[in-house]
């Protein structure tokens, strides 16, 4: 199973990540990690830099 990624009209918030290597390790203890809609959405609109 994927992470979980919710929004609402202020916020994108990431939580429940899973570890697909080692299922006995169960899900990996990191966030819940919060963005505001307007920095979330610009991020995902700027192009990456390609790097060797």
């Amino acid at each position: 199973m994927p992470a979980i990624v919710t929004a609402t009209p202020a916020t994108v918030t990431w939580l429940s990540f899973p570890q697909p290597f080692r299922k006995g390790w169960g899900e990996l203890r990191l966030g819940p990690y919060v963005f505001a809609c307007p920095a979330y959405e610009a991020a995902l609109s700027a192009p990456l830099e390609e790097r060797c």
